[in-house]
């Protein structure tokens, strides 16, 4: 994980294909957040926990290894990224009450500023990320929130954090995007 004065922090987590492994997520993503000080508003949070959760769900599910989650604060925005190696793209479903899947893109839609779908460079995989604006900028913390460390190893099967990389978080060629 980096963090610099500007604001800018990243992370990338090599993610195993084991749908098992999406509670670990939900849990390290939080955890990011709060180091990060952005826990304080708990609806963005969640709202980025479940983002997330949705669109790796995807990948887990649907996508080919290696599939990498980067998560990413610049100044007001928190973005994530999910990236992976299958052909496919996802795509949102017709609007059935009694599905019990194909709502996570109308999820993500509903939760983010903007969200899309960047196809590889050679086309044997994608990106889908999605941006929200933090309710105050990083370098200010929110009223109340207070920095919390976690220690301990992660479980066997959770992600292996990755080198850090401070690339631009915004995507050069967008398939689909959604904006509100």
């Amino acid at each position: 994980m980096i963090g610099t004065p500007d604001g800018y922090r990243a992370v990338r987590w090599d993610i195993p294909r084991d749908p098992m492994i999406l509670r670990d997520i939900r849990s390290m993503v939080r955890q990011t957040l709060i180091k990060w000080q952005l826990a304080g508003s708990s609806d963005l949070a969640d709202d980025i926990v479940l983002a997330t959760t949705e669109v790796l769900s995807n990948a887990v599910l649907y996508g080919l290894p290696p599939i990498q989650l980067t998560l990413r604060v610049t100044g007001e925005t928190v973005s994530a990224e999910v990236t992976d190696r299958g052909a496919g793209r996802p795509e949102r479903s017709p609007e059935d009450d009694d599905a019990e899947h194909g709502r996570g893109l109308t999820i993500v839609e509903a939760l983010c500023d903007e969200w899309g779908i960047l196809p590889d460079r050679d086309g044997t995989g994608k990106t889908v990320w999605f941006r929200k604006k933090c309710p105050h900028p990083v370098d200010e913390p929110h009223p109340g929130t207070q920095l919390t460390e976690t220690t301990g190893s992660p479980a066997p099967t959770a992600p292996t954090p990755t080198a850090e990389h401070p690339t631009d978080p915004a995507p050069e060629r967008t398939e689909a995007v959604a904006r509100k």
